[in-house]
């Protein structure tokens, strides 16, 4: 059975491939708060970061007001004149200078929320762009270069998984192999577009693979700091990464180490340069913008207020049905993404179901697996059921801490944050356990050729779903393979 490095290899880049052309397919600027994540990236690749919240540049907001698609958001009804329908590159000269003037002014006045977001995306994803322009590719040409960075993202993600299960799993190819195939077809937007949490599922993988050599090593000291180091780079993409660096970094500890102290000494480890990166960007922050992370600003500035805790434990999520409904999505735009298009979700009902299912059992089965022996294996199980759990405790807990009256989405009527991304930091060692997971429920009659076909299955069934959201968005006139 295929298992060798050539074999991973061809999984990296078919998922970078299929990274390259979706990126290209969909139009700028998506509906997942792209337009401000290019303007960050914008003020980076010029060498600043911000101080305090700012408005968008004029620099970025031309480029969005030139550039950005109408197609997320919404649906044009009859009568609807020709040139709000078409990109103003083809608009005669007049129409053309009138409405980019436009949507620059109304750019330019708007305050950019991500203004104060951690700089792990937004300074490489620069020097990116920076370097991008010097070759020609400037505008909108240059907001592309930067998307195709998610495929470096995604290839990266699938090597450190890859390697990272080689040896615990060596005897279990429903895992060593799933893994891998899965995230070469993990359809998940995020990838396609600007945005913070671009690098999370790479620094999450990456300090999984090094944890992961940790554990059975004498010499395991480098192994953990270096893990514990690209950790916390996932955390310096995204704040939503740390549930998933907690779970990580106490692998030692669930893989049940012994002594005891081993576990203790590369968890303390982890966790130390876990925190180092995380520690000197709030102390910036403190000296430069008079804050900590900027947090309660930000949930200001766009119209968040926190909850009594009354109302907070009245919340739906504390019922059956409400519950269900987080969870749900939760699951779905983890697999998916968050990509509307004319105003409505690209989703997959049957599918999405599905998934949830699979991962429900997964990670119920290593849960409910007390007895098992401990070891590498059972700790990398046991580190991704938990990252997904704490995952889903976390915005679960930020979901019941906000009144949403006054935002669009969550709203009162949806007063949930079930934004897939924001777990991403956590896909690899989550994919783990849910394959380890379903592994162990299958019949041992089954062999193993049977089991890695069915999760190469799934994985064609996610690639194919994928396939059809592009099919939407091919004929856009404002994607790259028309622009002038």
């Amino acid at each position: 059975m295929p298992g060798g490095k050539g074999w991973l290899a061809a999984l990296c880049a078919l998922g970078a491939v299929r990274v390259l052309a979706a990126a290209s397919v969909f139009p700028l600027f998506c509906n997942v708060d792209e337009p401000f994540h290019y303007d960050m990236v914008v003020k980076a690749s010029r060498g600043r970061l911000s101080a305090g919240f700012e408005p968008v540049t004029a620099e970025a907001a031309r480029v969005i007001a030139e550039s950005a698609s109408w197609e997320y958001l919404n649906d044009p009804g009859p009568g609807t004149p020709r040139e709000y329908l078409e990109p103003a590159w083809r608009l005669p000269a007049p129409a053309r200078k009138r409405i980019t003037g436009a949507g620059v002014r109304q750019w330019t006045g708007v305050v950019n929320g991500e203004s104060l977001e951690p700089p792990g995306y937004y300074l490489p994803a620069g020097v990116w762009l920076a370097a991008g322009e010097r070759i020609g590719f400037g505008g909108a040409r240059g907001a592309y270069w930067v998307r195709w960075l998610g495929a470096v993202a995604l290839a990266g993600t699938i090597l450190f998984a890859g390697v990272a299960v080689r040896g615990p799993f060596a005897g279990r190819p429903a895992v060593r192999l799933g893994v891998p195939i899965i995230l070469a077809a993990w359809p998940q937007d995020l990838f396609y577009s600007i945005n913070n949490g671009v690098p999370m599922a790479f620094w999450g993988a990456a300090g999984f693979m090094l944890m992961a050599w940790g554990l059975g090593r004498r010499r395991w000291l480098a192994a953990c700091a270096g893990g514990g180091f690209c950790l916390g780079l996932a955390v310096l993409s995204s704040y939503a990464a740390a549930p998933a660096v907690a779970a990580l970094v106490l692998m030692p500890w669930l893989a049940g180490l012994r002594p005891r102290r081993r576990a203790l000494a590369r968890t303390a480890v982890a966790a130390a340069f876990a925190a180092l990166p995380v520690a000197l960007w709030l102390i910036r922050n403190v000296l430069v913008a008079g804050v900590l992370t900027g947090a309660g600003a930000k949930a200001a500035a766009i119209g968040l207020t926190r909850q009594p805790l009354a109302a907070a434990l009245d919340h739906p999520v504390f019922t059956l049905e409400g519950a269900f409904t987080f969870i749900r999505f939760l699951s779905a735009t983890f697999w998916r993404g968050e990509f509307t298009w004319h105003g409505r979700p690209m989703e997959w009902p049957l599918l999405e179901s599905v998934m949830l299912a699979v991962c429900v059992a997964g990670i119920a089965a290593v849960l409910l697996r007390g007895r098992e022996a401990p070891g590498p294996a059972r700790g990398i199980e046991l580190a991704g059921a938990a990252a997904a759990v704490l995952g889903v405790v976390y915005l679960g807990a930020l979901s019941v801490s906000f009144d949403f009256s006054t935002t669009f989405f969550p709203s009162r009527a949806f007063p949930f944050i079930a934004n897939g991304r924001l777990l991403t930091a956590a896909v690899a060692p989550l994919v783990v356990a849910v394959l380890a997971g379903l592994d162990r429920l299958v019949p041992r009659r089954i062999p193993p050729w049977a089991r890695v076909g069915a999760v190469a299955g799934l994985a064609v069934w996610l690639a194919a779903a994928d396939l059809l959201d592009w099919r939407e968005a091919a004929g856009s006139p404002y994607n790259w393979f028309h622009l002038p």
